[in-house]
């Protein structure tokens, strides 16, 4: 129920019992004076009567008292008047009260007797006026009608006025302010409320203004530092990145020296046979063919490498997972090569997801990476891609079509379990100083977060690890067992 309709029945209701509390009390009050009134002039009327039946009977006899006594009963319209004489049983009734005047009321009408005497005090009989109710009883019943009217009128304008009041004064500021908390509520920040007044809405208007004002004060703040932080995060991962490159440039120095080898070779033959002119036409073709197939494989190698370090504003675009895995497996191999580490790749036809391929290129490279470091020479570190039916963890949200889980698995020294729950933790490391800034598995961490996922590990020491990254699937797939590598799978 409405504040204004409460309060409308309220007001109503308390007008109400107090005109019926009053119109109980008038009518009663009314009924009583109308009775004495009546008391009081038959009385008059009473005692008229009788010293006129004295008079008329000293001069005139019984028979000139009745004769007055009906010309009287004949001009008194609603009052009865009669006249006992002294033989009749009510006049001798009447004569041990002499003097005195009895009143006899019922519901109808209103007796008044009193008794008629001779100078002498000799009884000369009973005077009886009797006054009907009837008229009264009427003039009452028409006083109740006006004030059942008069209640009924006032309980109709004491509701137009609640109502109206109410509208004016509580409604109309209340939705004002509804409408004010929710707008505040969804995030917007409307003009301030300018209330009417003193009262305490307009008071919870100016404290509701206030409120809005700080919140606005705070989102700012909150926003201001969120920007700060995402940010930094930026910084972080591309520190982490540039990181990553300084221990992938040996391993890509390495793989330069083949093809710059071969150029080099390549070139000298050319110079020679141009010199001497010996070199027949087609070998010059093909020594030239062979220079061009190692600048592009060595610019290839410097593309990728400048593409890894690269900072990119993250973009989300529709992209195979095992495509990134393939190119991540490519960039790291000369890493792995040159510490003697095999690198195997099990890839699905397709693993549609949605993400920033640059971010999961950093994830993949920072797990990849920490996998052929942790291995020793000759040691093994798998990647395989496949849908997974895995159940995320509480805090994030099922994936409509299940996840795709990225699985890297190497045979290497293993993570202890009192290290293993940290591994995630930014700055967290067991490498030698100078060896890892310990944000690798960190930023990873927060980057598969952000795109809806989850990462895991499990890990025995000496028996190796295995680190999962599931990512929300693009499209609907099926999942099995056999092919959906998950945390109970062996490492």
């Amino acid at each position: 129920m409405k504040l204004v309709t409460k309060m409308t029945l309220a007001i109503v209701a308390a007008m109400t019992l107090v005109v019926v509390v009053y119109a109980t009390i008038s009518i009663r009050v009314h009924r009583q004076q109308l009775l004495d009134d009546i008391h009081r002039d038959n009385i008059v009327m009473a005692r008229i009567v009788a010293d006129g039946v004295a008079t008329a009977y000293r001069y005139g006899g019984e028979s000139a008292a009745r004769a007055f006594v009906d010309v009287v009963d004949r001009h008194n319209l609603g009052m009865t008047v009669d006249w006992f004489a002294p033989r009749s049983p009510s006049a001798r009734a009447g004569a041990e009260i002499a003097q005195v005047i009895s009143h006899d009321e019922d519901g109808d009408s209103i007796s008044t007797e009193a008794v008629a005497t001779d100078e002498d005090g000799t009884v000369l009989g009973r005077a009886s006026v009797v006054d009907s109710l009837v008229d009264e009883e009427a003039i009452l019943q028409a006083r109740v009608v006006r004030l059942i009217f008069t209640t009924v009128a006032m309980a109709l304008l004491g509701v137009g006025i609640a109502v109206a009041l109410g509208r004016r004064y509580v409604a109309g500021p209340v939705r004002a302010l509804c409408e004010r908390a929710a707008q505040i509520g969804r995030g917007e920040l409307p003009p301030p409320l300018t209330p009417s007044g003193r009262d305490e809405l307009a008071q919870l208007a100016l404290a509701m203004n206030a409120m809005a004002r700080e919140l606005a004060v705070s989102a700012q703040r909150v926003r201001d530092e969120t920007d700060a932080r995402i940010a930094a995060l930026e910084q972080l991962r591309h520190a982490e990145r540039l990181a990553t490159v300084g221990q992938l440039a040996a391993g890509i120095a390495h793989e330069l020296g083949t093809p710059l080898n071969v150029v080099g070779a390549r070139a000298t033959m050319i110079e020679q046979g141009l010199r001497s002119g010996e070199e027949a036409q087609a070998d010059l073709e093909r020594y030239a063919a062979v220079i061009r197939e190692q600048a592009a494989r060595m610019a290839g190698i410097i593309r990728q490498l400048l593409g890894f370090a690269r900072r990119q504003v993250g973009q989300p675009a529709e992209l195979d997972l095992g495509a990134v895995a393939r190119g991540v497996t490519e960039l790291v191999r000369p890493l792995a090569d040159r510490r003697g580490v095999a690198l195997e790749l099990d890839l699905p036809p397709t693993a549609p997801i949605r993400g920033d391929r640059a971010q999961l290129e950093q994830v993949l490279t920072n797990i990849v990476v920490n996998a052929i470091q942790a291995c020793a020479e000759g040691g093994r570190v798998q990647v395989s891609v496949a849908r997974s039916a895995e159940t995320p963890p509480p805090d994030v949200a099922p994936a409509p079509h299940g996840f795709v889980c990225v699985r890297v698995c190497d045979d290497g020294a293993g993570i202890s379990a009192t290290n293993l729950p940290q591994v995630f933790e930014p700055f967290f490391t067991t490498k030698d100083v100078g060896q890892g800034t310990g944000l690798g598995l960190s930023v990873a961490y927060g980057i598969v977060r952000d795109h809806g996922g989850f990462i895991e590990a499990r890990s025995r020491e000496d028996e190796g690890s295995t680190f999962f990254a599931y990512l929300p699937a693009l499209g609907p797939g099926t999942a099995g067992a056999a092919d959906s590598p998950g945390p109970g799978s062996a490492t």
